[in-house]
């Protein structure tokens, strides 16, 4: 019924967070603190998920269909449809150009006490030579817009100057390049007039 941890205790579930669509053909190893799993949907198709151990965390990074595999130090060696491929930690490639992506969940755009978002505040740290476009969703449209641009500095708060448009809910879209870290997103909120 899913992917567990054992500490020494009693096993625990870790792949809530994945959903209860049921997955099949796991294929799975592990290196340097992260756990690899290649998993089939039911439509068939293949999807690559990480388990990252220190932050008690998963990602999904790709398609990949691994048929076996094996880990030597830092790299797990993937045995794949179309050959033999290598996967590197994180910290192995620290100083590679790599581009990335990450998706918040659902964020409602108002409150039961009449209270709407005013503006954005994030906190990040992005390298001199890195950049993260954050975009925006509204209202599940599959749209997301460009809104603010966040270019290497050291850490430091950046007001995103938007306006949420009027919706139910909406989407953060962060795309990047290069080595950034996003500690935290608030929400300024004001109270909303009866009017």
């Amino acid at each position: 019924d899913g992917f567990y941890a054992y500490d020494g205790t009693v096993p625990q579930l870790i792949s809530e967070p994945l959903g209860r669509e049921m997955l099949y053909d796991a294929v799975c190893g592990g290196c340097d603190k992260k756990y690899y799993a290649s998993v089939r949907d039911k439509s068939g198709r293949y999807d690559l998920y990480v388990y990252d151990v220190s932050k008690n965390l998963w990602h999904k990074e790709d398609n990949l269909r691994i048929l076996d595999c094996t880990s030597r130090g830092t790299e797990l060696y993937c045995l794949t449809e179309n050959g033999t491929i290598k996967i590197s930690s994180v910290e192995s490639r620290i100083d590679e150009d790599v581009s990335w992506y990450a998706q918040s969940g659902i964020i409602g755009k108002s409150s039961p006490d009449k209270k709407v978002i005013q503006k954005l505040k994030i906190r990040a740290d992005v390298s001199p030579t890195a950049y993260v476009q954050v975009m925006i969703e509204y209202d599940s449209s599959g749209n997301f817009e460009p809104v603010f641009l966040m270019e290497g500095k050291q850490m430091q708060s950046f007001s995103i100057p938007i306006r949420i448009h009027r919706c139910d809910h909406f989407k953060f879209l962060f795309m990047g390049r290069g080595s950034a870290k996003i500690y935290s997103l608030s929400k300024i909120i004001v109270k909303r007039s009866d009017k």
